[in-house]
């Protein structure tokens, strides 16, 4: 069962943030906390199950979640800290216990995180920031179901090239996989242009 969490993340401008967590595992949820402006309650949920499973497939001891704010990553970065620093103290009481454990995502940077925690005077665990792992699997796993998509489709995947949208913990060990076997990679794109 689903802990859903909604909260005001900016007063002044009604942002809004929110965390699913799917469950936990020794009392812990882990998950990236996302900042874009089309994030609803429902998405993260769906998220969160999927990072469940995944950390179960690989056999991790912890719950997934997943935090997002509906705000433009973009902003102002006062402004975007004054944002983060709020869904933090909101949400003191599960990062001071480690219920939620969150790591950078799409539209934040580890420096987002720290920043969350010291404004509201927590301790960063070092291994609270990186999803690293968590990445690498992913990448992995969407190329492994890049592979099985050509096989059924009859696509010779050794003559095929291939193009990577986004390219941070996921993305980039996607891409990676794809080179190291051999599979052309010719374009990767991010939020600021693509190559």
């Amino acid at each position: 069962m689903s802990t859903l969490i909604s909260v005001t993340a900016d007063e002044e401008t009604n942002i809004q943030g929110y965390l699913a967590i799917d469950a936990t595992v020794n009392g812990r949820s882990y998950g990236g906390l996302r900042m874009a402006t089309d994030l609803s309650l429902d998405s993260l949920a769906r998220a969160a199950r999927a990072k469940t499973l995944k950390y179960g497939l690989l056999g991790l001891p912890v719950g997934g979640a997943k935090a997002g704010i509906v705000a433009d990553p973009e902003m102002p970065q006062p402004k975007k800290l004054e944002v983060l620093r709020n869904f933090g103290q909101a949400l003191k009481p599960l990062l001071q216990t480690r219920s939620f454990i969150p790591s950078d995502d799409l539209g934040t940077t580890n420096d987002d995180i720290r920043y969350m925690f010291a404004a509201n005077g927590l301790k960063v665990l070092p291994r609270s920031l990186t999803d690293r792992l968590s990445g690498f699997y992913t990448g992995i796993t969407v190329y492994a179901a890049a592979v099985r998509a050509a096989q059924h489709i009859g696509l010779d995947f050794n003559r095929a090239s291939v193009a990577v949208e986004g390219f941070g913990n996921v993305g980039a060990p996607t891409a990676q996989a794809f080179w190291k076997h051999g599979i052309r990679v010719v374009a990767i794109s991010t939020i600021h242009g693509a190559i």
